[in-house]
């Protein structure tokens, strides 16, 4: 593991996609949840009157990370409990493989599919 110094003294970079794949992965090991991209995700609930939405990441001057993430889950699953577990996950593992600290995730539930199982 590297620090942040290493960071920002140049020895390292993390471009923010790697971070956006790692929240990819991540989501893809949970059962009954997907990501859904931005584009598809406004095309299907539309802009709400005077709100924008954030990109899926942003990351401040104190390297802290905010993540917005837009899900489909499973017909009947319990949506808070889906929810906690996704930023428990999301959160260890941003920390775990990147000398980023998570001060913020955003989950939005676009869309109910009726049967999403991981292979």
């Amino acid at each position: 593991m590297f620090s942040l110094d290493d960071i920002q003294s140049g020895k390292v970079e993390i471009a923010p996609d790697i971070v956006k794949t790692i929240i990819a992965k991540t989501i893809d090991k949970i059962d009954g949840t997907r990501l859904i991209s931005k584009i598809l995700a406004d095309k299907r609930v539309g802009f709400l009157p005077g709100k924008k939405r954030q990109g899926m990441i942003s990351i401040d001057e104190d390297e802290r990370i905010s993540v917005n993430l837009h899900l489909a889950v499973n017909f009947g699953q319990n949506i808070p409990i889906i929810s906690r577990k996704i930023k428990e996950k999301v959160k260890d593992e941003i920390e775990s493989t990147t000398p980023y600290q998570v001060s913020d995730i955003k989950i939005y539930i676009d869309k109910i599919d009726e049967l999403l199982k991981k292979d």
